[in-house]
């Protein structure tokens, strides 16, 4: 028992050194570029390194849009329902032309307009006839 704890107890010093060894090889500051070599250069001939794709940083460095709040409060004018612009007139009438002119008013235009005549005749009139005179009796 006491060769598989001292075993287990080497592996997990050496896997801390190797993390240390590994961890102090990436150091951050090694990767820092100098700031100065970019200033007189144009954003499309800064190439930077995305995902391992070289990409110009005029790609990426897009200027966003400013809001600023005040753009998009309501003016102090507006703030009253009756402060706001009227609907135009010629509009207003149009609306009211065509709200009178709704079938609503008249039920009865919505209904289809036959006229009995425009049907054919049936040639059997003289059955018809007969089996109208049953029905009635």
């Amino acid at each position: 028992m006491n060769t598989i704890l001292s075993k287990l107890f080497i592996l997990i010093i050496l896997y801390y050194i190797y993390k240390l060894t590994m961890s102090s090889s990436s150091n951050p500051q090694d990767n820092k570029v100098d700031i100065e070599s970019f200033k007189n250069l144009n954003p499309d001939q800064i190439m930077v390194d995305v995902n391992g794709k070289k990409v110009p940083l005029s790609r990426i460095n897009k200027p966003h849009a400013v809001i600023h709040p005040q753009d998009h409060q309501p003016q102090q004018q507006n703030k009253d329902a009756s402060n706001f612009p009227k609907v135009e007139s010629d509009a207003k009438n149009r609306e009211d032309i065509k709200e009178f002119n709704q079938h609503v008013l008249k039920p009865d235009s919505n209904k289809p307009k036959v006229d009995a005549s425009s049907f054919p005749k049936a040639d059997d009139d003289d059955d018809l006839k007969e089996r109208a005179k049953e029905l009635n009796e």
